[in-house]
C-alpha cells in the first residue's frame, strides 16, 4: 500500500531472477504478475508488475497527493524508501 497511497506513480516493478521461487511467490502474493523478460546488470530477469489499476488497496483514503504540502510528503517517504534497502544487497 505504501508505495501507491504515498507515491505518485502509475505502477510498482520487481525485477526477479527466474529461479528465485521465494521472490516470485512474494511477488504473487502482493499482487504483481509477470510482465517480460529483461537484463539487469548482464542478468536474466524476469519484470513483474502491479498497475494502479489492478492494486488491491487495502486503505480506503489512498491517492495520489494533490496540495504541495502532501507532494513533499510523498517526495519525501520515496527517498526514504528508495534509501531503505540498497537492492544491491539482495542480489
Amino acid at each position: 500500500d505504501r508505495g501507491f497511497a504515498s507515491l505518485a506513480v502509475p505502477y510498482l516493478t520487481a525485477m526477479i531472477h527466474p529461479g528465485n521461487e521465494r521472490s516470485i511467490r512474494l511477488a504473487r502474493r502482493l499482487g504483481l504478475s509477470p510482465l517480460r523478460t529483461d537484463v539487469l546488470l548482464d542478468t536474466a530477469v524476469v519484470v513483474h508488475a502491479l498497475t494502479r489499476e489492478d492494486w488491491p488497496s487495502t486503505d480506503l483514503i489512498a491517492r495520489v497527493p494533490e496540495t504541495e504540502e502532501e507532494i513533499a510528503e510523498a517526495k519525501h517517504l520515496a527517498v526514504d524508501a528508495i534509501h531503505d534497502e540498497p537492492w544491491e544487497r539482495w542480489w
